[in-house]
């Protein structure tokens, strides 16, 4: 009896050692294919992602407006509109032509950072030491992207009072943001009429907050005869202002 009692039990513990291999075997199929289809779900997301992204960089430059005109000394300015809700990056190039419409040169005008919905102006001429002629010349927009996370703009946190002395243009410009501007560009356009005659630029570096740089623009001169150029108005402009993000 007690033999007929351990031989049903060993059958009992066989039989049950053979089912749980066949479960244990069976788990990691099941896993693996839930993995898989994880996997795939990642990627799509990615993909997704990526796709988005795209877009939005598309629809950036749809909202870009680039206007130019070109000064009495040959120099182009780039009237430069960014009308997306986001800070962006641009890459402007300035193609130029001879009368044959054969390219004789090129320029590129970059903007690390250009604040949403705001606006700047970019000055490019041929040639690094000598202008180089030309008779036309064309502008293409290379680039746009997102501004990357190493800058903060604050254009629009710059603000500027100028006096003109009869010699000089002199300018006061405050820091009204409650970060310190590390870099900062003051563009001062001058006119004789409704033409822009040249150009001239004041720097500003690490400018606390509530803080006031002052920069003296001398007049512009005519290097072909050493006399000063003729105007009969000025505008100063902030053309760049951002802080790095440490």
């Amino acid at each position: 009896m007690k033999r007929a009692i351990l031989a049903v039990l060993c059958i009992t513990l066989c039989l049950f050692m053979l089912v749980g291999c066949k479960l244990s075997v069976s788990t990691p199929d099941t896993n693996v294919s839930t993995y898989e289809e994880k996997e795939e779900s990642k990627d799509l997301s990615f993909g997704e992602k990526l796709r988005l992204e795209m877009e939005e960089k598309e629809d950036l430059s749809k909202h870009i407006e680039v206007k130019d005109a070109k000064l009495k000394n040959d120099k182009i300015a780039l009237f430069i509109k960014n009308n997306n809700s986001k800070d962006i990056r641009v890459e402007i190039e300035v193609e130029f032509y001879d009368e044959s419409d054969k390219l004789v040169d090129t320029e590129l005008a970059y903007l690390p950072i250009l604040g949403k919905n705001t606006e700047t102006v970019e000055i490019v001429s041929t040639g690094l030491l000598k202008s180089i002629e030309y008779d036309h010349y064309k502008v293409k927009i290379k680039k746009v992207d997102f501004a990357m996370d190493m800058y903060t703009t604050y254009q629009d946190k710059v603000e500027l009072t100028t006096n003109d002395t009869g010699k000089q243009i002199m300018i006061q410009a405050k820091n009204t943001s409650s970060e310190t501007i590390n870099s900062a560009v003051v563009l001062v356009l001058f006119y004789k009429g409704d033409t822009i005659v040249e150009t001239q630029s004041g720097y500003i570096s690490d400018c606390g907050p509530g803080e006031t740089a002052n920069l003296k623009i001398i007049y512009p001169m005519d290097y072909s005869t050493f006399e000063n150029v003729e105007f009969d108005n000025f505008e100063a402009i902030v053309q760049s202002a951002y802080a790095y993000n440490r």
